[in-house]
């Protein structure tokens, strides 16, 4: 794939992001790296360009929007980070024709939204939800004019866990009596285990991903899901300390299993370049250590997950309106 256009990574400040975006500067790229703090971005800017420059001779370039953090958590923020980009990619005269949706975190708290909704799902589906849908415009203008044109979401191999959980009756781990259709409820449930959170957001990241390839399939955009391994990266930084001093002592062989982020960032890197992913697809790849495999969904009874997608697309449009309701009203 030819660095013709712009990408945006989101969650590059650090982890697998950050790998990410620094290796598309260095083959080229124009990448935009959001913050949640836009001088945050300035700084993650700078510090990817002058590591570029002193390792390589080449002509991408890392670009922050200077007004604007993007907080994936807060609607309000998500959209106008998206009416950033739109104004960036005319004023450098290069279409957004790459989206990794990379970000992702992990919380063993219950903390909520600023409009009630649990975190987890908010960061890890909600927020980049409303981001590509504000930046399909730009990502279908790419293709017409012949960019190849992709969106890579990251999601974690932890799907299964809510696949089995909720796919198939009367085998639920953690809660009885529920099934896909929790997925549409963003909401802190009373039984809240961060766990399941996490692995229902990486559930949630393949099925809407299903459905978007569906929607965008006449635009010649490829979808791509990845699931980049065990990698050594902050998101478990916030675990109770309890969890975090175990895995001081796991360690050893922690190292043995987990990749360091360069590594990690590969399959995410093969999915948003390599030739066999241009459009059109005739399915959502998932990829695991750079390799096509069948993701959890498959395995389960098809008009449910259909049924599940629908829902969860349906909902999360629902979500996305009400937030820009709500955000009218307080500015009436």
């Amino acid at each position: 794939m030819v660095p013709n256009g712009t990408v945006l990574v989101t969650g590059a400040t650090t982890g697998i992001g950050y790998a990410t975006a620094t290796e598309l500067v260095r083959l080229g790229w124009t990448v935009i790296v959001p913050a949640r703090d836009a001088k945050k971005a300035v700084a993650l800017a700078k510090r990817i360009n002058e590591y570029v420059v002193s390792s390589s001779d080449n002509k991408g370039r890392a670009i922050a929007i200077v007004n604007h953090g993007l907080e994936l958590t807060s609607q309000t923020s998500v959209r106008a980070y998206a009416a950033a980009i739109r104004e960036k990619v005319k004023e450098i005269q290069k279409p957004l024709s790459l989206l990794i949706l990379n970000a992702g975190i992990l919380r063993p708290t219950v903390p909520v939204t600023e409009d009630g909704t649990e975190v987890t799902i908010a960061a890890n589906h909600l927020g980049h939800h409303t981001l590509t849908v504000n930046l399909l415009p730009e990502l279908q203008e790419a293709s017409a004019r012949g960019f190849d044109t992709r969106i890579v979401v990251l999601t974690s191999s932890s799907h299964r866990l809510a696949a089995e959980e909720l796919f198939v009756p009367h085998k639920t781990k953690y809660h009885q009596n529920e099934d896909w259709t929790v997925l549409a409820n963003f909401s802190v449930p009373s039984n809240y285990e961060y766990f399941v959170a996490y692995s229902r957001s990486k559930l949630s990241n393949i099925l809407w991903a299903q459905e978007v390839a569906q929607i965008v399939n006449s635009s010649s955009i490829s979808v791509i899901t990845v699931h980049p391994g065990l990698v050594f990266t902050d998101i478990t930084a916030s675990l109770p300390v309890a969890m975090q001093i175990g895995q001081l002592f796991t360690f050893p062989v922690l190292a043995l299993l987990m990749k360091p982020k360069t590594v990690g960032a590969r399959s995410t890197l093969h999915a948003a370049l390599s030739p066999e992913f241009s459009a059109p697809l005739s399915t959502v790849p998932y990829l695991e250590n750079c390799l096509p495999v069948p993701d959890h969904t498959e395995y389960y009874d098809f008009h449910s997950v259909l049924a599940a997608r629908k829902l969860l697309w349906a909902a999360s449009v629902d979500y996305a309106t009400i937030s820009v309701a709500k955000a009218r009203e307080e500015e009436d």
